[in-house]
């Protein structure tokens, strides 16, 4: 029986192209689903635990490295997937059903959303599938306004601020970095180098209140979000192919469904602590 080496596996998958060392877009989407779910447990359980008083101060301070390193992975999630957006609006055979698509999963996903981090809904924030609909309707006003400046900057301008004004996760930045992965499409380099560029500097001015100093926000987001760097890096080495034709919508799915799951998980810690 001839034994297949493990890196032919891996390519015979489609997923990762070691000849080339590219990546498939299935590949990131899978990639963002699980550093996004690796994020989560940490945003939603360790950082809930670290409150209980009845935890020792040791366990706490073993929570807070752990969830840190979680956090860490989990930066790597976002830019991916405002990177497969833009192939979506690229690529998609009907931009209505897209977006409507998006909508309907952003409200479905609102409860879920505030069950794991509030324990009852709450619209001052909104999850993260509200600001991927605004940064598409934003494509959408780019894409309207063809080589127009002037309406390039009015209508990015106004997608930050509607989202900045729900308060969705990641909010005007995260609109800001769909509109910049989609300006600069055409060229991997300056897409990846400028798209890094802007979303670490948006960083920096979200958090400059917290700190004394633009060098010191500078500092801070640099040794807690380098791992954004390796998002950037597999946009770059994307291939844009796709082979999981099925099972779109469990995609979708998932994202309401993992958040829902580690609010009951959450819960019951709680009970047993």
């Amino acid at each position: 029986m001839t034994v297949i080496p493990a890196q032919n596996k891996i390519a015979d998958t489609n997923l990762w192209d070691v000849k080339t060392g590219t990546f498939s877009a299935d590949m990131l989407k899978l990639t963002a689903m699980i550093t996004m779910l690796i994020d989560h447990i940490g945003a939603g359980i360790l950082e809930y635990l670290v409150w209980i008083d009845t935890l020792s101060q040791q366990t706490k301070l073993l929570l807070i490295e752990i969830d840190q390193i979680l956090r860490l992975i989990g930066r790597i999630s976002f830019p991916l997937y405002c990177y497969l957006l833009v192939q979506g609006f690229l690529y998609t055979k009907s931009r209505l059903k897209y977006a409507g698509s998006l909508l309907f999963f952003a409200f479905l996903s609102e409860f879920p959303f505030d069950f794991m981090l509030y324990s009852t809904l709450d619209f001052s924030s909104l999850n993260v599938l509200f600001t991927l609909f605004i940064g598409l309707l934003t494509l959408c006003g780019i894409e309207r306004a063809k080589s127009n400046i002037f309406l390039n900057i009015l209508i990015i301008t106004a997608g930050m601020a509607i989202a900045a004004f729900f308060n969705t996760d990641y909010a005007w930045m995260g609109v800001l970095l769909i509109a910049s992965l989609y300006l600069f499409r055409k060229n991997k380099h300056l897409q990846c180098a400028i798209s890094l560029a802007l979303f670490f500097f948006a960083l920096i001015i979200r958090n400059i209140g917290l700190y004394e100093s633009f060098g010191q926000a500078a500092l801070s987001q640099l040794s807690s979000k380098y791992t954004l760097i390796l998002s950037f890096w597999m946009i770059y080495r994307c291939n844009g192919k796709r082979y999981l034709k099925k099972g779109k919508y469990l995609f979708y799915l998932f994202y309401p469904a993992h958040l829902l799951l580690l609010g009951i998980i959450l819960r019951l810690i709680l009970l047993c602590i």
